[in-house]
Order: structure tokens, then C-alpha cells, then sequence
């Protein structure tokens, strides 16, 4: 099921998930149970909890952020396969439609050219 999730999904479980360990460490240090701890010592506490939190945090989500870029650079993949189709669309119809004046090639054309006379030709 982890690997079947949506970018979008993936990225909303990434913010809601920072949303619950502030929520939790915001819980704690309202915890009756904490309330004949010296202060020192629970500021300690709250900081180390706070890390260890986010220590956590960090190595869960390292998997889902490369999931969330390997699903960007396929998808960037195909944008850009379809950019340059786009762009080669537009130049052959550009150069098809378009009235150019430049010089073209006498071989590039069907029309078969006019040569001037050669002086032995002449009478």
C-alpha cells in the first residue's frame, strides 16, 4: 500500500506528520506527571524528546521524499519528451505554412532549374 500512494498524498503525510510531533511534545509539557520535575531538568527532557522526535522523523521520511522525487522525475520525464514535441511540432508547421523568402537550394526543389546558355551553344 506504501508504495501505491500519490505524490500528493505522500507530500500531505510529510506536513501532517510535523503537525503530530508538535502536537505530541505540546501534550507532554502539559503532562501532569511532569509537574514535580524541576524545570531545568524538564526543559532538558523536552529537548531531548524534541530531537529524538525529529531524529525519528527525519530517517521515516527519507524513503518517502525519494519516492516523491522518483515519482517527480517521471513525470518530468514525460513533460519533457512532450515539450520537444511540441517544439518540433511547431517548426515543421511553422516552416510548412509559413511564406519564407529564404534561399533554398536549386536540389532541394522539385522544379527543374533554368540554366543560362553556354557561349558554345550560342550561334
Amino acid at each position: 500500500d506504501r508504495w501505491h500512494v500519490s505524490l500528493l498524498s505522500r507530500a500531505t503525510e510529510m506536513v501532517m506528520s510535523h503537525v503530530r510531533i508538535r502536537r505530541t511534545l505540546r501534550e507532554l509539557r502539559n503532562d501532569p506527571a511532569f509537574e514535580g520535575v524541576p524545570a531545568e531538568e524538564r526543559e532538558e527532557l523536552f529537548m531531548l524528546a524534541k530531537r529524538a522526535f525529529r531524529l525519528t522523523l527525519q530517517i521515516a521520511h527519507y524513503e518517502e521524499v525519494r519516492a516523491v522525487l522518483s515519482t517527480w522525475r517521471f513525470i518530468h520525464g514525460w513533460l519533457a519528451l512532450l515539450m520537444v514535441l511540441f517544439v518540433v511540432t511547431h517548426i515543421i508547421t511553422a516552416v510548412r505554412y509559413a511564406k519564407l523568402d529564404w534561399p533554398v537550394p536549386a536540389s532541394w526543389t522539385d522544379r527543374p532549374t533554368a540554366r543560362p546558355p553556354s557561349p558554345e551553344a550560342a550561334p
